[in-house]
């Protein structure tokens, strides 16, 4: 608990003084790919062999609370699942997905990947990580696209196209020009196929399990009525941003 103290006592300051661009999402709304991208980009860029190891991904480019933002580069990308109300809006990346698929999505990773175990999808829900924070990180994303702040993407833009989304990321973060042979290669290295492949090989299917078929209705009978009314009122939230 102290070491987790200090790590964030010493990111925060490094925040505070560097103001580095933040890429800040609920969790599993693709700022690992996100973060993946731009990584391996400037890995080629630097004429680094490229990596989809996220050992590498998280000692090279910061994940608030891991202590190590003082040794990334100035100006550069910090992840956080924090909503960053406060901080200045046009450094931040926001990522947002729709809500009954981001919900299923984190229930599942928390009690996969973390010390957390939710019983079933309800307590998830009705928890402080659930749809309360998750509404957070919605209606701020929504504030910022209407003010035209910051740069604001969502799940569906990332999964239609990649090539843009880095393009856009890379832009933001003030990459002039941008090498678009090196992007076609971070497409290939950063694909599905070639992600899969890495995981099998290393056998952590249990870390980010890329293979895994996804398969979120099966909870849609065990939502409660209160919540499955309000998971279609955050969709129909949602669903404006899109048009």
């Amino acid at each position: 608990m102290i070491k987790k103290i200090l790590n964030y006592a010493s990111d925060g300051w490094t925040i505070l003084t560097r103001q580095p661009f933040i890429i800040s999402s609920y969790p599993k709304a693709g700022s690992t790919l996100c973060r993946m991208m731009v990584y391996n980009y400037f890995r080629i860029k630097n004429n680094q062999p490229p990596s989809v190891t996220h050992q590498d991904l998280n000692k090279d480019m910061a994940a608030l609370g891991a202590g190590n933002c003082h040794k990334q580069p100035y100006n550069f990308l910090v992840k956080s699942h924090r909503p960053f109300r406060h901080y200045r809006q046009d450094k931040v990346i926001r990522l947002i997905r729709n809500p009954y698929d981001i919900l299923c999505s984190a229930y599942e990773y928390y009690n996969r990947s973390t010390s957390l175990d939710y019983q079933n999808i309800n307590i998830f829900i009705n928890s402080s990580r659930g749809i309360s924070f998750y509404d957070q990180h919605l209606n701020i994303f929504a504030a910022n696209k209407q003010k035209k702040e910051g740069l604001a993407i969502t799940y569906e833009q990332l999964q239609q196209d990649k090539k843009q989304v880095l393009i856009e990321i890379l832009s933001y973060l003030g990459e002039q020009p941008i090498d678009t042979d090196i992007v076609e290669k971070v497409l290939i290295v950063t694909s599905r196929e070639n992600m899969t492949a890495k995981e099998k090989k290393s056998g952590a299917t249990q870390l980010k399990d890329f293979s895994k078929k996804k398969d979120y209705g099966k909870y849609r009978e065990e939502l409660s009525a209160k919540n499955s009314k309000a998971i279609n009122l955050l969709s129909a939230k949602y669903q404006q941003l899109l048009q």
